[in-house]
């Protein structure tokens, strides 16, 4: 999960896509946070959307359950003006 790719950088508006979690993990949740104007928008599951007119930053955060315990990592998503 650490390893798993995500987009650094967004310019103005793009996509963040998590929706292939789904076949590595059975039980997870997606949450974030922002940082600066930026809007996030969920449009599917595991895709978010994410605008911004000005600089600002998203970090999400990966929570996978096991049996006994949860593991966690967070992705940091850096938004450029647009």
């Amino acid at each position: 999960m650490k390893a798993y790719p995500v987009v650094a950088r967004v310019k103005g508006e793009g996509l963040v896509d998590f929706s292939n979690l789904s076949v590595m993990l059975r039980d997870y949740d997606i949450e974030y946070s922002v940082e600066g104007p930026v809007d996030v928008e969920r449009v599917g599951e595991g895709v978010y959307k994410i605008r911004a007119r000005s600089g600002g930053r998203v970090v999400f955060r990966i929570v996978a359950y096991g049996n006994f315990d949860e593991y966690a990592v967070e992705k940091s998503v850096e938004v450029l003006g647009g």
